[in-house]
């Protein structure tokens, strides 16, 4: 059987050699982090401590600059906490914010796989994801699926989709065969964000807006469909699973397997569209962050290309980071994506 968010174990192991066909004049850097909005910062904070055995590396206030950009009224206050994975702490890192004194809507509530809008998950690589499974049961995680197991090509995995707080999904990987070149270096989850979807109506659009508005590397497209009638990651009744086609693309700012993003249409199932609610303050996967050498000729440049940015290019302050030059754009289906350069 083949899934929509294995593909990436294939690209974790094996170097590609995508490159920009030309020298520009600025540098995307894989995304730094994650933002997540939530709605009980310490107890959410505790999961991602207690149970994945991340580090918190920084925690305060959100800067009143960075709730000015995002247009929020004076009465809103902010807490966040940032979190690393101690593998590979210096990028892929998660950011949790509370918002106070304003009111919060879910981004994609009760959201399925085949529902538009927005960010759907982020993607981590695990080991022994069963007992995972079981734990994260315990602190109030469900299944969109049982872990399944399936080949591809000359790899086998275990996957499992999951929610838990804010409606967030979370993709877990764990590689079968061929054995991973050194062993895993924990039990649960490892390494840092590597991946995050979006699920899209309208394909052709999504794929202009981040191949040639933003300037970012296609790495791999395809359509996937289950052979046979079966279980399968996207919790499709059996009978179905052979008739919705899911085309899928698969890109990243320089063409390698890190700080990628993922496009998936599907064709043959079809639900609701929460793109209107993909902005801050709402819970849920708030959006993606991209460091970038030269932000001013990029900012030229995706202007020029006709993106008309929600947030204009200024300077606020990150907890954790400092002083940044940033701004914000939205994909056609509602993605907060932000690119940024430190002062």
């Amino acid at each position: 059987m083949r899934t929509i968010f294995a593909i990436f174990c294939l690209l974790a192991v094996v170097e590609l050699n995508a490159r920009q066909s030309a020298m520009t004049s600025h540098e995307i850097a894989p995304f730094s982090e994650v933002v997540f909005s939530v709605g009980n910062l310490s107890r959410t904070e505790r999961f991602y401590t207690d149970v994945l055995k991340w580090q918190v590396v920084h925690r305060g206030n959100t800067d009143r600059s960075v709730l000015q950009a995002w247009r929020l009224p004076a009465s809103a206050t902010a807490r966040e906490v940032v979190l690393a994975s101690p593998d590979k702490p210096e990028n892929g890192r998660l950011r949790l914010i509370e918002f106070e004194g304003i009111p919060k809507a879910y981004i994609r509530p009760g959201g399925k796989i085949w529902d538009t809008g927005g960010i759907y998950d982020i993607d981590l690589r695990c080991a022994n994801i069963h007992a995972l499974y079981d734990t994260l049961r315990e602190h109030g995680w469900h299944g969109l699926s049982n872990p399944i197991r399936y080949k591809m090509g000359p790899f086998e995995v275990w996957e499992l989709l999951i929610k838990g707080h804010d409606d967030i999904v979370i993709a877990f990987i764990e590689r079968i065969q061929p054995p991973l070149p050194e062993p895993p270096p924990r039990n649960w989850a490892f390494g840092n964000i590597i991946n995050s979807a979006q699920i899209v109506k309208n394909y052709d659009q999504a794929k202009d807006f981040y191949i040639n508005k933003l300037g970012f590397v296609q790495i791999l497209e395809t359509t996937i469909r289950n052979e046979q009638p079966g279980e399968n990651i996207l919790s499709l009744p059996y009978n179905l699973s052979t008739q919705v086609a899911a085309k899928l693309l698969l890109f990243s700012p320089n063409g390698k397997s890190e700080g990628m993003m993922e496009l998936l249409a599907m064709d043959g199932a079809t639900g609701e569209d929460f793109s209107k609610n993909a902005v801050p303050p709402n819970r849920g996967v708030l959006m993606c962050r991209y460091p970038v050498k030269n932000l001013n000729a990029y900012y030229e440049k995706i202007l020029k290309n006709g993106v008309q940015p929600v947030v204009s290019l200024q300077k606020v302050s990150w907890g954790g980071i400092g002083e940044v030059r940033m701004f914000a754009v939205q994909s056609p289906e509602g993605a907060w994506i932000e690119f940024f350069e430190a002062l």
